[in-house]
């Protein structure tokens, strides 16, 4: 296995290449949500008034504060929301890994966290052959890291987790924070304070 040292890098996935599933309708379910952005087959409007399905597929850099995005809970599609849009405005480059699998690839810093092998952990102790949690909130084996730069964006949500994914595919489970900050963050302790 191969290992990448961090170098005061931002935790943060790449802004070019990450993308999330952004609800528009208040009103849908993390299932439905889920079908709209990632499933293989297009998502009609959820009521007759609707002109438009109840979530999309949107870059990580157009989330904001408020806005409502798909997570994981218990492996299950949930909802939760955006706390704080990180380096919106900022022009920083990172190192970045792009771990690809076989429905897709996730983008991130060497010290964001990932669930990998079902634990969370920096992305810089990843491997080809590790398993990421994957679009049923199973696991996809990493096929290959490649190692780049990218400008960051970092949105942070209330649960500390958010699917990630490419413009195209499916998505992963990951962390929105880094090494250090990942256990408050996926802990109940945000969530009561």
């Amino acid at each position: 296995s191969e290992y990448w040292e961090c170098d005061a890098a931002d935790p943060c996935f790449d802004r070019e290449l990450a993308w999330a599933c952004r609800l528009r309708d208040p009103d849908a379910s993390a299932q439905h949500a889920f079908a709209a952005c990632f499933g293989n087959e297009p998502v009609s409007a959820t009521s007759a008034n609707e002109e438009s399905p109840p979530a999309e597929r949107v870059l990580m850099a157009d989330l904001i504060a408020g806005d409502r995005v798909l997570s994981e809970e218990g492996g299950m599609p949930a909802i939760t929301q955006i706390i704080v849009s990180q380096h919106r405005a900022s022009q920083l480059q990172s190192p970045m890994l792009r771990f690809e699998h076989a429905l897709g690839y996730v983008s991130v810093t060497p010290d964001h966290v990932l669930r990998l092998d079902g634990r969370y952990v920096p992305a810089r102790r990843g491997y080809v052959g590790a398993a990421l949690s994957d679009e049923t909130l199973g696991n996809v084996t990493v096929s290959h890291i490649r190692r780049g730069r990218g400008y960051v964006i970092n949105p942070i949500t209330d649960n500390g987790k958010i699917l990630a994914a490419a413009a195209t595919g499916k998505p992963v489970v990951a962390a929105t924070a880094n090494s250090w900050l990942s256990e408050v963050l996926l802990s109940q302790y945000p969530r009561y304070s």
